[in-house]
Order: C-alpha cells, then sequence, then structure tokens
C-alpha cells in the first residue's frame, strides 16, 4: 500500500494512525502530571519536579520521533534513516558527556540527552517528510478502526519487549544507586553508537523484502545473497 498511494493517501494515513496514540499519549500524560510528585520521588527519591516534567517532554517528542523515524523508513530512504539514528545516537552520547562535565554529573545528564535525541531526529525526520506531516483535519473513523484491527494484538507483544528491555535499569536502581544506572546508562549509549549499522539494516530489511516479495515471488537468490551477508 506504501508503494502504490500518493503522498495524499499516505498524508491521511499518517494523520489517522496518530490520532489515536496521540489521544492515550495524552491521558499517560495527565496521569503523570496529576502524580509528578510522586513520580519524582520514585524515580530519583526527591521531590524535584523537573524530572517529572522532562519524562511528559520526552514520552510525547519520543513519541512523535517513532512516528517520523517510521515515515522515513517506509519511504525506504535508506541513508537519511541511518544518518537519523547515527544523530540519535551522538547526540545521546555527546548530550550526556557534555551535560555531566559542564553542568552537573547528575541523572539529569541522561535526561536531557535523550530527550536532545529524540527532539533534533524528530525535527530531521518530518522536516524529511514535510509534505505528509501537513496537519490532516479529517479524521476517516473507518480508517482508524481498520487500524486499531491490525494492531491491537500486537500491544500485549510490545508491552512485553518494553517491559523486558527496562527491567535491567529497574533491577539496578533497586538494588544499587543512581550513580551505578548512570554508569550503565552511559556505557549503553556507546554501544548503541556501535549497533547503528546493524539496527538500519535490519529496519529497512523489513520493507525492501516484502517489497521484493511481492514483485517476484520465485526469486529465492535474492534472499540467499541477503543471508550470506
Amino acid at each position: 500500500y506504501y508503494e502504490q498511494a500518493n503522498r495524499q493517501a499516505l498524508r491521511k494515513l499518517l494523520w489517522n494512525s496518530l490520532y489515536t496514540p496521540l489521544a492515550l499519549a495524552f491521558a499517560v500524560l495527565l496521569l503523570i502530571y496529576a502524580f509528578r510528585a510522586e513520580v519524582a520521588n520514585y524515580l530519583i527519591e526527591e521531590n524535584d519536579l523537573r524530572v517529572a516534567y522532562m519524562l511528559m517532554a520526552t514520552t510525547l517528542v519520543g513519541f512523535l520521533d517513532t512516528f517520523s523515524i517510521n515515515a522515513v523508513r517506509m519511504a525506504k530512504k535508506a541513508t537519511a534513516y541511518s544518518v537519523i539514528n547515527i544523530i540519535r545516537s551522538l547526540v545521546n552520547v555527546g548530550g550526556l558527556i557534555a551535560y555531566a562535565l559542564w553542568v552537573e554529573p547528575t541523572f539529569y545528564a541522561i535526561i536531557y540527552s535523550v530527550f536532545l535525541g529524540h527532539l533534533v531526529c524528530l525535527i530531521y525526520g518530518i522536516w524529511l517528510e514535510r509534505d505528509i506531516w501537513q496537519p490532516q483535519l479529517k479524521i476517516d473513523w473507518l480508517e482508524i478502526k481498520e487500524l486499531l484491527s491490525f494492531g491491537m494484538p500486537y500491544v500485549p507483544t510490545f508491552l512485553l519487549i518494553w517491559l523486558l528491555q527496562g527491567m535491567d535499569k529497574i533491577a539496578i536502581k533497586q538494588f544499587s544507586d543512581f550513580q551505578e544506572l548512570g554508569l550503565y546508562n552511559a556505557a549503553f549509549k556507546l554501544v548503541a553508537v556501535i549497533n547503528v549499522a546493524k539496527v538500519g539494516f535490519i529496519d529497512f530489511w523489513i520493507p525492501t523484502s516484502l517489497e521484493h516479495f511481492e514483485k517476484n515471488k520465485d526469486d529465492r537468490g535474492f534472499y540467499a545473497r541477503m543471508a550470506l551477508m
């Protein structure tokens, strides 16, 4: 569909895909705001509301960043997609180190660097696909219903993945301190930079392989060559 549809149809698809998750995101943001003191105390064991506000900002920007990078990915702009992932990793690492060295070596270095990485990549991703990001005020409820029918079965899987990916950080926070958690996250940022090439190839391979299969279902040599790579 993405290959055959015109840009106006893709714009409609993007915004209809955004409405329901955006509504859920705002509900989560309101929940965080309502319990901002409790959230701050849980995360940093201090009554510093900055962490709750930054969590809200990072959640919203990260949510939109996910859609922007997927729009670039589905447009098969492989170079731009890789550049976005490289920029995110570099901004995360650079922002973390810069804040820790020149401002304060605290947990906020991680928070601000993650937010900045999402923000820079969001702006760049929207600029690359700016024609389909023009506001679409008309809501197609039938298409939204179809999107929900397609996406809902994946929700439990992604919730489980999200939980497993965060379990290591939760465990470190419970059994150690924020200094150890900061060192762990900083190390992972460095690994993320090295991992960009692999992740970029894997994410780009999925739509490319599906498109090739639709055009030539008997060409098994194409997949064999990719497997050798």
